[in-house]
């Protein structure tokens, strides 16, 4: 835990997946396996517990993504929303770096689907989903994409 920043990733250890909570202010981690316990102030908070909103609105950004070998520069050509989804996802945004600590924004698209992007190479890429009116049996199961070494 950093006290300088207001997110904190939580790996979840049954299902191996990371995820990010906002940090209101937590003092210290409390051990509770398999839960992940944090105290605020007085309040001891359970971030193990998926938190249900109504309106289904969120923003997906992944980890830096390689797709292949690190040292190589590619071009992202065709970047796509892949899951159960009813609706159209309201946007979809993307970055590049070559240095992993720069980064660059590319472009977004208004649907799941960019095509044809080109431009300069770029060592690693983050992907950005926006979603809106997501119900709760519709998911997001992953990202398409096409990428040519440049």
């Amino acid at each position: 835990m950093n006290g300088k920043v207001e997110y904190v990733y939580v790996l979840d250890l049954h299902s191996k997946v990371w995820g990010v909570t906002d940090g209101f202010g937590y003092d210290r981690v409390v051990p509770g396996y398999p839960n992940a316990y944090v105290m605020a102030g007085s309040r001891l908070v359970n971030l193990s517990k998926p938190v249900r909103r109504d309106d289904g609105c969120g923003l997906v950004v992944t980890r830096p993504l390689s797709l292949g070998d690190g040292s190589l520069l590619k071009v992202m050509r065709r970047l796509e929303v892949r899951g159960h989804l009813r609706r159209h996802v309201s946007k979809l945004l993307l970055w590049g770096s070559r240095d992993g600590f720069t980064w660059h924004y590319l472009g977004s698209s208004g649907s799941g689907v960019m095509r044809w992007l080109g431009g300069s190479g770029y060592r690693w890429f983050c992907v950005g989903v926006g979603l809106e009116g997501m119900s709760w049996d519709e998911c997001l199961r992953g990202i398409g994409v096409e990428v040519t070494m440049g």
